[in-house]
């Protein structure tokens, strides 16, 4: 709003101010040099493709075909990936593992990971975080799991970019035992979400029968391993884990003076402590928990350990017992953790990408996933950042239908016509050809920014379609008696400066921000290549598809006139 404002009142105050009047002589000369003889061979061009209308909308109509036929071949994306100097790492570790261990191999890992020389620091988070950590009750995060923050050192001090260390990093997660490791290089959405962000495979098994699943999810797991690119393929179960069960024999836990839930109670408080009291420091609230001094590290431990019964019920529960005593241990396998979709039972189907782009291996699964004899209730559909790419891009599609519907509409009411922005609205598929060149150029996917980026050219491209349109109704208005065609030469010719001189300054601009130059570029790098590609075909396109086809409109009304006065 601001900068049109500056353009219809500063602009020509400072044109009426420093600009002189050059004699025509001068002028004529100064432009003939070089300018000049370009204008006439674009007019001697377009002449030559006036006549021969079909082959110019020929050409047009195959480009924009292929264009329409790679687009939805190319590989797709949430965000571009891009070095900022930070790895989000989340670890997992094989269940059963007491925290002890666990943070016993966090800290080898802590070790290995600042002997990688790029690395600046690393700060660990294991566990869950209390009730207020969502994202662990969400993901089901156990005391197994380890999420690693890693800042790098400065682009300037380091030799390799963060894709490359990805690898070792990834060698150090497995030579310490990890199962599974997510690694990101992105913290626009904080380190743990980012992992979950991660373009790996993901297939959603549903259903109620546990056993059917793990029988779908096997024989998906067989399928994908016979694709070369994956680094490893599992299942949600690839966990397993153990359940220890205490069965209270109720006639001997009254004859020691002990109900059954007296039981539970007091071996609670003997292996998680009792809350005594608070302590304030400044503004944090410590926790004063009291413990029993003995360790717990196996099921001896724990029966030998003596339970007292926070709760004393008619002279039950007053004297101390021997878990051993009261009750029976049973130990059998566990699920890491129970998810619902749909309030069915869900197990995924992970690959984890190595050389394999996440569009093809996402073609591999749904093509496994055709051909896969699901029973009836069970279901089985790809999942994870895939379905939020699809939704992403779905959105997008939707917000550029629209702004290509309100650009005709404003079009239609500044033309005072519906079928001169017709005319304009061809320039918007022109563009798309040079955007999807643009984007392969620079090694970009298709994504956010690449269909925001087309989104920008639907409103920038029909600009040159509009001054070249509205200087010929101007031509036209001027001389009713001058031919369409020669009105549209001198049109095209008058324009082909200010088409050429705002098309070259906007590519020119973005240059730098395609070519990746600077930390973080490559983030902007597919907007800027879809804007930079798209203007260039459009805009010579542009310059012979709307004359042609203005011409071809102006013959079909003037037809449509004359059949509309002989039948009169």
């Amino acid at each position: 709003k601001g900068s049109n404002q500056r353009i219809i009142t500063v602009i020509p105050a400072l044109a009426a101010k420093f600009l002189k009047t050059v004699p025509k002589a001068q002028s004529t000369s100064a432009e003939g040099a070089f300018f000049g003889r370009v204008q006439g061979f674009y007019v001697r061009l377009l002449e030559g493709v006036l006549k021969r209308k079909f082959i110019i909308l020929a050409v047009a109509a195959v480009l924009v075909a292929i264009s329409l036929f790679i687009y939805p071949r190319m590989d797709e994306e949430f965000l571009p990936s891009f070095d900022e100097g930070f790895l989000g790492v989340t670890a997992m570790l094989p269940a059963g593992l007491p925290l002890e261990k666990v943070g016993q191999i966090t800290a080898a890992i802590e070790k290995d990971l600042m002997a990688i020389p790029e690395v600046a620091s690393v700060t660990t988070q294991v566990g869950e975080q209390g009730e207020m950590d969502l994202l662990s009750l969400v993901t089901g995060t156990g005391i197994e799991n380890a999420q690693f923050s890693i800042t790098l050192k400065p682009h300037e001090k380091r030799r390799r970019k963060s894709q490359q260390i990805i690898d070792e990093v990834q060698e150090i997660m497995t030579h310490r035992g990890a199962l599974r490791v997510n690694i990101a290089d992105s913290s626009l959405f904080g380190s743990a979400s980012s992992t979950i962000l991660t373009p790996n495979l993901l297939i959603e098994v549903r259903g109620e029968d546990l056993a059917v699943l793990l029988e779908l999810s096997e024989e998906i797991m067989a399928e994908l391993n016979k694709i070369p690119g994956f680094r490893s393929i599992q299942n949600s179960e690839f966990r397993a884990g153990q359940e220890l069960f205490l069965n209270v024999d109720t006639s001997r836990s009254i004859l020691g003076g002990f109900t059954a839930g007296q039981v539970g109670l007091g071996m609670r408080y003997a292996t998680a402590g009792l809350k005594a009291t608070d302590l304030q420091m400044g503004r944090r609230t410590l926790p004063v928990v009291l413990r029993p001094n003995s360790p717990v590290d196996s099921v001896d431990d724990l029966l030998n350990t003596k339970v007292t019964s926070p709760v004393q019920i008619a002279g039950l529960g007053e004297n101390p017992v021997l878990l051993s005593e009261v009750v029976e241990p049973e130990i059998g396998p566990a699920r890491s953790v129970i998810q619902r979709t749909d309030r069915l039972q869900v197990i995924y189907v992970t690959g984890i990408l190595d050389t394999i782009s996440l569009t093809k291996a996402t073609r591999a699964g749904q093509e496994i996933i055709d051909n896969l004899n699901v029973p009836p209730g069970y279901h089985v559909q790809i999942g994870g950042i895939q379905e939020i790419i699809d939704e992403s891009i779905s959105d997008l599609l939707l917000a550029l239908i629209l702004a290509v519907a309100l650009v005709y509409l404003v079009m239609a009411a500044q033309f005072e016509s519906f079928i001169q922005p017709l005319i304009i609205m061809f320039s918007i598929p022109l563009a798309l050809i040079g955007s999807l060149v643009g984007l392969w150029l620079v090694g970009g996917n298709i994504g956010v920014m690449a269909i925001i980026g087309i989104i920008v050219l639907a409103g920038i491209v029909v600009n040159n379609a509009i001054v070249l349109v509205d200087y010929i109704n101007l031509r036209r208005g001027q001389a009713p008696e001058l031919p369409v065609r020669e009105a549209i030469l001198e049109a095209c010719r008058v324009r082909l400066r200010p088409i050429l001189m705002t098309s070259i300054t906007t590519i020119f601009g973005l240059l730098p921000v395609a070519l990746g130059l600077g930390v973080g570029a490559e983030f902007q790098r597919p907007l800027a290549a879809t804007i930079m590609g798209g203007l260039v075909t459009s805009t010579f396109l542009t310059l012979f598809v709307i004359p042609v086809i203005y011409e071809l409109v102006h013959r079909l009304e003037r037809k449509a006139g004359q059949t509309q006065t002989t039948a009169v």
